[in-house]
Formats: C-alpha cells, structure tokens, sequence
C-alpha cells in the first residue's frame, strides 16, 4: 500500500512539473473567422428590420500568457453588414455592406489547462475602424442619418477551447456605439473562429 501511495504521489509530482514546465508564455499566429452580424435598431422609429448577414474575416493574434491569465490582443479585416426591409407605402429591400478593420484587446482565464488541451474564458473591448461603405442602399432616403462614423466600439465575450497547436473560440459582440449618431442602429455579430500558433515558447 505504502509502496502504492508513493508511486501516485511520485507521478502526480513528476505531471505536474512538467506541465508547469512546458507551458508556453508566447504565441503568434494567423487568425480566420465566420461571423454572423446583426444591425440593431434601438429606437425602432425607422420602420426598418433588419435581417443577418454572413460573412468572413482574416487576420493575426498574440497571446501572452500570465499564468491563468492572459492577454489575447487581434487584428482582422471583414466585411460588416446586413440586408434590410423598410416597412413603409411601398416595401423595399436594401444592403448595407462595410469594409472594417476590428482590434480586439481580450483577457482570458484559463478554465483547464494541460500539455496539449485547455479551456478559456475571454472578454474585452474590441475597436473597429470602418474604411469604406461599399454598399448603403439607406444612403437614398438621408445621407446624413446613414452615413455610418468611422469608429465604433463594441465589446466581446465568449468561450475558447486550444489542441495543440490550434485555438478555436465562439463569442459574441455586442456594438456599445451607435453606428451614427442620428439613428439607433448598432452592430453586434457572433463569431467562430479558428487560429493556428504559428510560433509559440
């Protein structure tokens, strides 16, 4: 029995050394993502309902690991948007498509965390920097109300699993800003996304 105990307690020790010793402080890498964005009307006094949109999104992320915590920060170009109905005399259908940059600045806990797996917990303020509106169709009926600024902010918050050498997240966005001023409409999006550690110590 004696002889059994300190085998267990001898590989509990050996595991948890090397666990704690092959834990990566630092990784790099290539970022893709399927996202699914939802304009929000707030005030509701448009007659206008919005519809989902799908869309991709390319970019990179960093990692810097502080024990169970971490700060994850990303940059990636996609294209936001949805499809519209304006409920009015006579029904119309538009499109609203806007080429974006989004820099998300998220901390992470470490839910589970071993050699080749973990769980995550991640949450923070992302920044996005709208280039060009490639489609308005809403631009026809005010120019002024429509015309969506440049910076918005929003936050994110979800969950993310790592195998190896490939991190997987869901989260949701929700827009903190409206997308211009005159109008309530806000973006929030959900989004999937597959990264790979290109570089990791």
């Amino acid at each position: 029995m004696k002889t059994l105990l300190s085998i267990l307690c001898c590989s509990i020790i050996y595991l948890a050394s090397h666990t704690a010793h092959a834990q990566k402080y630092f990784a790099i890498g290539p970022k893709a993502a399927f996202s699914v964005n939802r304009f929000e009307d707030l005030r509701n006094d448009d007659n206008i309902t919005f519809e989902s949109f799908q869309t991709i999104s390319a970019g990179a992320f960093a990692r810097l690991n502080l024990g169970r915590l971490y700060v994850q920060p990303e940059i990636y170009f996609l294209v936001k948007g949805a499809n519209y109905n304006l409920v009015g005399n006579v029904q119309e259908t538009g499109k609203i498509r806007i080429n974006t940059f989004e820099a998300p600045v998220l901390l992470g806990y470490y839910l589970v965390r071993t050699d080749a797996f973990n769980i995550r917990a991640i949450a923070g303020p992302v920044f996005n920097l709208y280039t060009k509106e490639t489609e308005n169709d809403l631009k026809v009926l005010d120019p002024n109300r429509y015309n969506f600024d440049r910076n918005v902010n929003s936050v994110q918050l979800g969950l993310g699993a790592d195998i190896l050498m490939f991190s997987l997240d869901a989260r949701y966005e929700y827009g903190l800003s409206r997308l211009n001023r005159e109008s309530g409409v806000r973006a929030n999006q959900f989004i999937i996304n597959l990264g790979y550690k290109l570089f990791e110590r």
